[in-house]
């Protein structure tokens, strides 16, 4: 589809636009976004917002993509499937970046919490990710710094990480490279375990210090040896220094688990405690049925105390 007109930040050009016949299409100077009519408003409103937000992330991704992006906004789980290329069709997600088409899908009937602009950003940020890395960021990198880029709730995603923990669950980096588990749960873990890790790095080597690990990497180096090339360090070493500082943050919860023993013998004492009472009471009920009735009101009545 080819649309013509101009305007000073958000212009119609020529473009062709993977949509469908009749689409609502607006372009800006890097994003083509588009969807039914019947979603004109959010494609107006991402159009407003998408060169803003394609500035503000690449403040820590550079150098930053220059090429258009194409937005395409479904109406439901079965279009979002529809619009997908390739064989594989996920529909779980609520938006799918593409790199190497330049093109974003999001859903808007989002049932995974997230808002469409946040959703936006979040592609925006692996679109500029990959630019800027060559490619070469390994999958938990990207999706780590996509979360953080987009502002997505990081304290709800510790609880998952800290059961891991407790549990000994972590899932290693390298795992997370190329792809991320195929179960719901694994699949959850791996996006907290790259949002709290990012953060982490973040907090220890500062934003310049992952820009130059992006930077580093689109010269060509693997994501291990950019990081020593920026930190002086290896990557393992803050793998390891974040995993052992969750552990000392949730001390009480490592405690829980040491005593697992010690927790079940005292469940086990309780249940022996209620079974032997539970006898007495029923031998204390045929010793009854043994008497005469002219003392069983007197016992009946302490009887019912102490089972109330």
């Amino acid at each position: 589809m080819r649309i013509v007109a101009a305007s000073i930040v958000v212009f119609f050009c020529l473009i062709p636009f993977p949509g469908m016949a009749g689409d609502y299409v607006r372009t800006s100077e890097h994003f083509a976004i588009g969807g039914s009519p019947e979603y004109a408003r959010p494609v107006d409103k991402l159009t407003m917002l998408a060169e803003e937000v394609r500035e503000e992330l690449c403040q820590l991704i550079d150098p930053c993509f220059v090429d258009r992006v194409s937005v395409r906004i479904a109406g439901s789980s079965e279009q979002f499937q529809e619009e997908q290329p390739g064989r594989v069709h996920i529909d779980w997600a609520s938006g799918i970046a593409y790199p190497s088409r330049n093109l974003i899908l999001l859903r808007i009937d989002n049932a995974y919490g997230l808002g469409l602009v946040q959703t936006f950003r979040h592609e925006v940020s692996h679109i500029a990710l990959d630019h800027a890395s060559g490619g070469r960021a390994p999958r938990w990198f990207s999706e780590g710094l996509a979360i953080m880029q987009a502002g997505e709730d990081i304290l709800a995603r510790f609880e998952q990480v800290s059961g891991a923990v407790l549990w000994k669950n972590l899932m290693p980096f390298e795992k997370l490279a190329r792809s991320f588990p195929s179960s719901a749960h694994l699949r959850h873990l791996a996006y907290s375990q790259s949002a709290l890790f990012m953060v982490y790095l973040k907090q220890e080597i500062g934003s310049a210090g992952i820009s130059g690990i992006i930077r580093k990497q689109g010269e060509g180096l693997p994501i291990e040896n950019a990081f020593y090339e920026v930190t002086g360090r290896n990557m393992s070493d803050f793998e390891r220094e974040w995993k052992s500082s969750l552990e000392s943050g949730s001390n009480f919860w490592v405690k829980l688990r040491d005593n697992w023993w010690l927790w079940t013998l005292m469940s086990l004492l309780f249940i022996f405690a209620g079974i032997k009472r539970m006898l007495s009471i029923r031998r204390r009920r045929r010793a009854l049925a043994e008497e005469d009735w002219d003392d069983d009101e007197e016992v009946c009545c302490e009887f019912d105390q102490q089972i109330n």
